[in-house]
This record gives structure tokens, sequence and C-alpha cells, in this order.
């Protein structure tokens, strides 16, 4: 019986050429994506090539293993390349637990301008992902095809993470073809062959009379001289700008190159690097906006208000909404320099990080406790100090107008969480609705307004203010929940670097023992079949570890009859 290894890769990072080089080798007999034998597992999620373990059954463990046997000759290794594997690390592990991985990784960038013709138009001829068809749906052209990539890489990063593998980048391939020949092959424990030595000749970066993998001439165009850093030839530069707002993350993570394809910063740079002058903050409901308003105010010369803009005089429709903001800003920065007072909500707890009551008495929901009233705060400001105003729902619906002018960052949060604590206060989010943004984005208050639930609502919404940030907001200036309590708040030193001073010991409230036990494992099923853009920033396995620590703590009323009981065994 041979060896196996599969090679695996997104679409179009050179996993043919990478297939055709190890192929060479007389060691091995070669199969080019055998759909058909992988496919017996049954349909992925959502319609995608996503297969996991449990698709590993074990007839079809014995069908897919004498299929694959059809293709050899008796040579030590059956080597297989299918890119739509990069999605099924698990299944393919379940299925040959002794198998060698081999993973091909590719700069997303020129990932996307190759994967136009296949997936960038009317149809989807490319490996697909979960979100396949929200891509299809709600994006074109490059931008769908970078969405594509950044998922799979996503997905199969996370998959390898505790599965052994070798990672070859393609650039190193093109620079190096025999160098990386080597270490290939040494990871079959083979040794490199004249008839390798003879191929990789072949491989090189540029495409002029170049040679192209086998089956894969009808995707190559001739839009471009080299294979590495096409989409300096491909992308317009408007293209460019928002590609680097979409994958630098991830370009960061592999290694890439990125100074000269950085997130525009536009507006957030003077606030962050100055330490002064206007910030919007934005943000999930119930993502920690709050505590990030109080970190804020223990800073010297910052001031952060919550929530507090009057809409009647201020009513920030998306006409007026620059105008109304400018205006607030000037004369709120002028009553504090004179009085060092203004309106704000005024949270009533000790820490001051939370507006709602930790208390729900008799099952009911969680009361407000934040009145808008005129709050002293006892700290010199210099002229230029930094204000800091927080509308959650209200500035996400005006997002795309105010990160013109201003620099504006949002909190998210684990979205079984923040379902959690939903629907366990006393606010229209409770009922799935959001009027502050509803008021001004009209096709949200329609999109609710058709859901025939509770829970549908919500998960709407969820999807809306995620998207939003995703698309509106370069990767740095959406801050994560829980990265903050992590850090003891020193992570909104994206916001001013004054925060990098902050050690508050700050505690989770991702698994508050107020939240409805009864319905968490419900919640994160109806997350998981969404597929929301809530998983841009957190993954399904971030989303259930959640749920699982949810569920291993007692919820109040159980904590309540646990010390009744400890105080009837206590000594007096």
């Amino acid at each position: 019986m041979p060896n196996h290894a599969f090679i695996v890769g997104c679409a179009r990072s050179g996993t043919s050429i990478l297939g055709e080089l190890v192929a060479s080798h007389p060691s091995v007999d070669y199969v080019f994506e055998a759909h058909p034998t992988w496919e017996l597992g049954g349909e992925g999620v959502n319609g995608s090539h996503r297969l996991l373990a449990a698709h590993a059954t074990e007839s079809v463990r014995c069908v897919v293993h004498q299929r694959l046997a059809e293709h050899g000759t008796g040579r030590p290794w059956l080597v297989e390349k299918n890119p739509r594997n990069a999605l099924r690390v698990p299944y393919v592990k379940a299925l040959f637990p002794g198998a060698k991985l081999i993973h091909i990784v590719r700069d997303g960038r020129d990932v996307a301008c190759s994967m136009m013709p296949g997936i960038g138009g009317e149809v989807w001829d490319h490996l697909k992902p979960p979100n396949w068809q929200r891509w299809r749906d709600e994006f074109k052209g490059v931008e769908r095809c970078a969405r594509a990539w950044k998922e799979v890489l996503e997905i199969a990063l996370e998959d390898f993470e505790t599965v052994d593998h070798l990672q070859v980048r393609y650039e190193d391939l093109v620079a190096d073809p025999r160098a990386q020949a080597v270490r290939i092959l040494r990871y079959l424990d083979l040794d490199i062959d004249p008839a390798v030595e003879t191929f990789v000749t072949k491989i090189g970066d540029t495409t002029r009379d170049s040679y192209h993998a086998a089956r894969q001439v009808h995707w190559a165009r001739g839009d471009h001289a080299t294979r590495v850093g096409r989409w300096r030839d491909n992308l317009s530069p408007d293209e460019q700008a928002y590609i680097a707002r979409l994958l630098h993350p991830m370009l960061e993570r592999l290694g890439y190159e990125t100074a000269s394809f950085a997130p525009i910063r536009g507006p957030w740079t003077a606030a962050a690097e100055r330490a002064s002058g206007d910030v919007l903050l934005t943000g999930l409901a119930r993502s920690g906006t709050t505590l990030a308003v109080s970190l804020l105010n223990r800073l010297t010369d910052v001031i952060a208000l919550h929530e507090p803009m009057d809409f009647d005089r201020y009513p920030m429709t998306r006409e007026s909404a620059l105008d109304d903001i400018a205006d607030y800003l000037r004369r709120t920065r002028t009553e504090l320099l004179q009085t060092g007072a203004t309106v704000t909500r005024v949270v009533q707890s000790k820490d001051q990080s939370n507006p709602y009551s930790d208390e729900r008495r008799d099952g009911r929901l969680r009361a407000e406790i934040s009145p808008v009233q005129r709050h002293q705060f006892n700290k010199p400001l210099r002229d230029d100090f930094l204000l800091v105003v927080k509308h959650p729902l209200a500035f996400t619906a005006l997002l795309d107008q105010l990160t013109r002018r201003y620099p504006v960052f949002a909190l998210v949060r684990n979205p079984l969480s923040v379902l959690a604590s939903w629907n366990s206060v006393d606010a229209p989010v409770a009922s799935g609705r959001a009027p502050q943004a509803e008021k001004r984005d009209g096709d949200l208050q329609r999109a609710l307004e058709n859901e025939s639930d509770v829970l549908s609502r919500q998960l709407t919404l969820l999807h809306w203010q995620f998207a939003r940030y995703e698309r509106l907001l370069p990767p740095h200036a959406v801050i994560r929940y829980e990265t903050v309590v992590a850090t003891e708040g020193r992570a909104l030193d994206v916001v001013t670097r004054e925060a990098r001073r902050l050690d508050e010991p700050l505690r989770t409230k991702n698994t508050n023992a107020l939240y409805d036990r009864t319905q968490i494992e419900g919640w994160a099923t109806a997350l998981g079949r969404r597929q929301g853009a809530w998983l841009a920033f957190y993954s399904q396995r971030q989303i259930d570890e959640v749920r699982d620590r949810i569920l291993a703590v007692p919820s109040i009323g159980e904590q309540s009859r646990a010390g009744n009981q400890l105080g009837a065994d206590s000594p007096a």
C-alpha cells in the first residue's frame, strides 16, 4: 500500500505547478483533483466544499481508499492535489490519518486577480468556502475574489494549527524552484531526482512564453508580465486601496510585505498619534463601548462621552450628520474648556462600565441605570484635549459619511455573548429593533420589518453591524472587546497612545451568569446556520467555545441556591 500525500491550497495559489513538480519524481503516482471521490462525503456546509471529520464515515473511508488506490501503479507514493481540500483538512485527516499534507499559500492580492475569470463574473468555477453564496450575491469582481481567498485561508490556517504539515510559499517556489523541490521531497523522505531537476527549469516568474501547468492554460491572461506582484498591473488605485483594508491582517499573518499596500489611515492618524482632536466611537450594542468610555476617561487630557447628543437638537439625518456633529463637537469642546462639565449619560454602577443593572429581579430584563445629566469632569484640560463621543447604533448607521471627516473606531464582541446580553436587558435590541439606526437606514428598517420573529431580527441586526465595520473601517479601527479585557485596556491605544498606560484589572462578561442558559444552545446554532458577517471577526469555533464556557458557569439562580445550601451547612 503506498504512502499518501495531499497538496492543498486556495485555487490559483500554485497547487497545479507544485503537483506537477512532485509528480515528476519517479517514486510518485500523481492524481489531479479527484473531485467525485472526495465528495462521497456528501454536501458541504451551506452547499460549500467544506467537509469535516464527521463526514468521514467508515463506509466513505472504504470507498475513498479504494478509488484513490485505482490511480496507483505500485510506486511508493500516491500524491493528489486538490484546492477544495484546503477546506477539508479535518475530513482528509480522518480518512487518511497517516497522510502528509502540503499547503501552498500565495499573496492574496495576486490570487484575487488570478481568480477573476473563475468567480469574478457570472459563474463560480473555483472552490466554494462556506460563505460563497454571500460573496456571490453581495459582491462582484476582485472584491468577491479577495473575500473568498481570505475565508479559505482563515479556515485552512485554523485547521492546520493542530495538524502536522508543510507550508510552501508560491513566491519561494517561483524564485528558487530547486531549493523548494529539495525541501518538499525531503518532507516525503525522497531525494531529488534528475527528472525533478529537469522539471524545475520550467518554473519561473515571467509569463511571456513560459510554462503553464497542465489543464490550467484556460485561466491564463496576458494582462501581467510577472506572476509575483501581478496585482500592481491588474488593480486600479481604488481597488488596491480597498483590497488593502480587506486583506491586510491576513497578508501580515502570512508574512507578506504590505508597507506599500497598507490600509489608508486617512482621518485616523491624527488622533492616535497626537493624542488630541475629535474621535467618534461606535460598536455593537452591548459590546463594551461603555467600558471603553470609562477607561478612556481615566487618562490625562481625554474626555469620553457616553451617548451625549440630543437628537432633537442634532437630528443627524443623512443630510445633516456631518454638520450636526461638527457643531456639537465645537460647542462641547468650548463648554468643557470653560466649565469642565457637559451633558452625558452617567453610569450609576460602581465601575461605571455597564449602563444596565447587574440584577434580574423576578426574571425581568435588566434596567438601564445611566441617566442623561450634566457631569463635572474633575481634570485639567489642554486646549487640544482628545474628545471622544460614543453613539453605537446612530454612528454605525452613518459610518460611510462619518469616516470621510473623523477617525471612527468600533467595538465588537463575540456574537453569542452579544445575543445573550441583548436578551437580558430592557432595550429595543431585546426585541430585535434599533430605532436610532433604523431612523437613518431605511434598508435596515425594511429588513427588520420583514422578519417575523425576534431572533431573526436580532441576527439581521447583528449581521448589518458587523458588515458595516468590515466594509467601512480599516482593520486597526475595529477593536475586540476580548482584547480590551485581555490587555487591561491597552488595546485602546489605537484611539490614543495614552492608553498604553492603562493597567486596569478587567474581567470578561462573555459568560455572565445573568444570561439565559436555556437559550444559549439555540442561539449558537442559529449563528452557525446564518453564517453572517460576524464570521469576518469571530470563527464558529470561537462562538462554540463561548457557548461551552457559558454553559459551564452556573446561572445566578444556581449560584444563589448553592450559596443558600453552603450557608445552611457552614458553621456560624
